[in-house]
C-alpha cells in the first residue's frame, strides 16, 4: 500500500511548514473600499460540518484560554471580531487551518504527539499566524 513504511523503518517526526490561512488585506487602494470580511469564527457561513467544527474548536479554545501561553493568549486564540482590520485571520482562514489539522489527524500524525516526541509549534508574533497555528 502506498505511503506505508517497511517494518524496519520507523517514523520519528514530521516537519510541517504552513503559512497562515486567509487574511484580510494589509492595505487597500486609495478610494477603494473592499467588501467587509467576517473575522468571527462563531459566525462562519459555510457547510454544517464547518460550522460544527468551528464551534467545537472555539469551545475548546475557550476552555483552555486561561492555561494557554500568555504570548499567544494576547492575540486571541481564534478570530472573534465581526469586522476584520488589516491582516487579521478571517473566519474562512481559520476554517482552512482547522481542515488542515483534521486531515493531519485523520492521516495519523496525532500519534506522533503521544509517541514521546511531542509537538513543537512556532509562529511569528502576529495574530493571524498564532490563530492559524492554534487552529491546526
Amino acid at each position: 500500500m502506498a505511503g506505508r513504511l517497511g517494518e524496519h523503518v520507523r517514523l520519528v517526526g514530521v516537519l510541517i511548514i504552513a503559512r497562515h490561512g486567509h487574511r484580510a488585506p494589509l492595505y487597500s487602494l486609495p478610494n477603494h473600499h473592499p467588501p467587509p470580511l467576517n473575522c468571527h469564527l462563531r459566525h462562519v457561513r459555510s457547510s454544517d460540518v464547518d460550522r460544527a467544527d468551528a464551534a467545537r474548536f472555539a469551545a475548546a479554545m475557550d476552555a483552555v484560554r486561561n492555561t494557554a501561553d500568555p504570548a499567544w493568549r494576547r492575540h486571541g486564540l481564534y478570530p472573534a471580531s465581526t469586522s476584520c482590520t488589516g491582516a487579521q485571520l478571517t473566519a474562512a482562514g481559520a476554517l482552512q487551518m482547522l481542515r488542515l489539522g483534521l486531515v493531519l489527524r485523520a492521516r495519523g500524525y496525532a500519534a506522533l504527539a503521544t509517541s514521546g516526541g511531542g509537538v513543537e509549534v512556532r509562529a511569528s508574533d502576529y495574530s493571524r499566524t498564532v490563530q492559524s497555528a492554534e487552529a491546526v
